[in-house]
């Protein structure tokens, strides 16, 4: 017998896509503005292009994921998002000073602090969903 996918973590697949197309307009789109849109300064504007192309090349992954119910087939996409989530956060602390936390820009300070809380709780909660779900026998993979 399959085991499902929990709601949970289905919604916060849903979260995640969001977040990730967010992402990827403010550093694809306005690669070359990032100084005053974005959570930190990146040059040259083409590593922002292509730091907003990853967020967007993870899309299609998490929106079907998203669409499953069966736990093994949105597993990839969960574990990704977690081990992501959690070495950026790592980098992020590590990297902290160049953060645009005190920006006059306040576009750019937004970004920083948003920056900041996103990866500071979706890992997070991510782990609550998972620990939540295997309790409940919901994450067994018995395919």
């Amino acid at each position: 017998m399959a085991r499902r996918l929990t709601r949970g973590l289905r919604t916060w697949l849903w979260v995640d896509c969001v977040l990730v197309l967010i992402a990827g307009v403010q550093l694809y789109v306005f690669a070359e503005r990032t100084d005053h849109l974005f959570a930190w300064t990146i040059t040259p504007p083409l590593t922002a292009a292509f730091l907003g192309a990853s967020y967007w090349a993870s899309l299609p992954l998490l929106y079907l994921s998203s669409l499953r119910t069966r736990w093994a087939d949105a597993r990839l996409a969960v574990y990704g998002v977690l081990v992501f989530t959690s070495l950026t956060i790592v980098a992020t602390v590590l990297h902290l000073d160049r953060f645009h936390l005190a920006a006059l820009a306040s576009a750019a300070r937004v970004a920083a602090w948003s920056w900041l809380v996103v990866y500071a709780v979706v890992p997070a909660a991510l782990l609550l969903l998972l620990v939540s779900s295997r309790r409940r026998g919901a994450l067994r993979c018995v395919d």
